[in-house]
């Protein structure tokens, strides 16, 4: 191994230049966060060969954006009950009548300034971090005149929302000359940390062609609710996944990531301004290799099993994601074909201490050069030390000297090795910060 030729060096340390520009330059996150060893405890229930759970360990690679502020979320709430107060107009189909679009139920105003009824809208409930920033009304109008009727509506303390007016009816219509009709402003009672509860309207109806002209419709009302979130998210992707095992039925087995379709996740604070604890998931997709014989030697699933979990750092080592709900996903052969279920899943991540104490092994299993080896591992073994004397910061320290160390080497290293050690110890110091 000695007398290597100046190419060899150059091609090394071309090699090493590209992994130091490849890290972290994924075109929709920018950090990849490797973590090995990663187990994975999976049941299958497949036809005709049985049930039965199995163990699975190996690399796996997740790519993570930036922390960002999401966007504001919509959420519509329609009417779900009404009271009438006044009987001088049509109430079509069945109760509560503007609770959708297009279901033949609706109400006809068939006389000159008719107060028809109170009616109630469905709750919207946040999310814990959420909070409402606007609420909208709106009223869908029909009927025979363009801009001939009005429907005035008032909240629950008689306050005016503005009128619906027939403009270009069939429509979606706010109320006019009340701004942006902000009915949260206009009735905080409503309001609540919860969300929006007990929001009551009362309308009025308004024919300029008076009694016994032809009757205006209004077909449904809706609050649009936006809602705000300030803390702070980041998006996952598990990228890459090589997990092997061994099943009474199945024999040997091996999971990898789906080649067609994303197993996309997110990580999220839980308390505005406070990074961990955080909520986390992952909708996962992967592929199952058996020996078992052609159509079953390669299964998957198109529904995604969600796996979910409380994390206190990123990547989160020493977390067990699970399925919240016992759902059965279909597990389907390489013709499409459902033969069979995929049960239970629960993917554990190594905690900081396992993940070095493997990389310790593999380097071990390498037969590096003489003095490479005994250079590279202490330094490992040594940090172990410290994390389980909670001293994260002297921890943090060596591993960020072993990396300077590995990216200063091109001596007995080749392959994926060099990359292998780089994004490892990496991925922990992520963790430990």
């Amino acid at each position: 191994m000695k007398g290597k030729s100046t190419l060899w060096l150059f091609l090394m340390a071309m090699l090493l230049n590209t992994i130091m520009v490849n890290i972290g330059t994924s075109p929709v996150t920018n950090t990849k966060l490797y973590i090995d060893p990663t187990t994975a405890i999976i049941s299958l229930d497949i036809i005709g060969v049985g049930s039965e759970t199995v163990t699975l360990t190996g690399p796996t690679e997740v790519n993570r954006s930036d922390p960002y502020d999401p966007d504001d979320g919509q959420r519509h709430a329609y009417v779900d009950s009404f009271a009438p107060v006044y009987d001088e107009w049509s109430h079509v189909g069945t109760d509560p009548y503007l609770n959708a679009t297009g279901d033949g139920n609706y109400i006809e105003g068939t006389f000159d300034g008719a107060v028809m009824a109170w009616f109630t809208f469905e709750d919207v409930v946040l999310e814990p971090g959420e909070y409402i920033k606007s609420v909208t009304l709106f009223g869908y109008t029909d009927g025979p005149y363009d801009e001939g009727c009005d429907f005035d509506i008032y909240a629950n303390d008689f306050t005016w929302l503005g009128s619906l007016y027939a403009t270009g009816a069939p429509n979606w219509v706010t109320p006019r000359w009340v701004g942006d009709a902000t009915v949260s402003d206009l009735y905080p009672v409503a309001k609540t940390e919860d969300g929006l509860n007990g929001m009551e309207v009362l309308a009025y109806f308004y024919d300029p062609a008076g009694a016994g002209g032809p009757g205006n419709i209004i077909d449904a009302l809706k609050l649009e609710v936006i809602v705000g979130d300030d803390r702070l998210k980041i998006d996952t992707e598990i990228m890459y996944m090589n997990l092997v095992g061994t099943g009474d039925l199945l024999g040997p087995v091996t999971i990898a990531e789906s080649p067609s379709k994303a197993s996309s996740g997110a990580i999220q604070q839980q308390v505005v301004g406070e990074d961990f604890p955080a909520d986390s998931f992952f909708d996962v997709f992967i592929e199952i290799e058996t020996t078992l014989p052609y159509p079953l030697s390669t299964l998957h699933n198109d529904d995604p099993h969600h796996l979910s979990a409380v994390i206190l750092g990123v990547p989160p080592l020493g977390t067990s994601y699970t399925t919240p709900l016992s759902v059965d996903k279909p597990l389907k052969d390489e013709l499409g074909n459902i033969v069979g279920y995929i049960t239970n899943v629960i993917l554990v991540f190594p905690t900081p201490e396992e993940v070095l104490q493997h990389l310790i092994t593999t380097i071990e299993s390498w037969d590096l050069l003489r003095g490479i080896e005994d250079s590279l591992t202490p330094k490992l073994e040594a940090a172990i030390d410290l994390l389980n004397k909670n001293n994260i910061n002297g921890a943090v320290h060596i591993l960020e000297a072993f990396i300077n160390q590995v990216e200063a080497i091109t001596k007995g290293l080749f392959g994926n090795r060099m990359k292998v050690m780089h994004d490892t110890v990496k991925s922990v110091i992520n963790n430990l910060r």
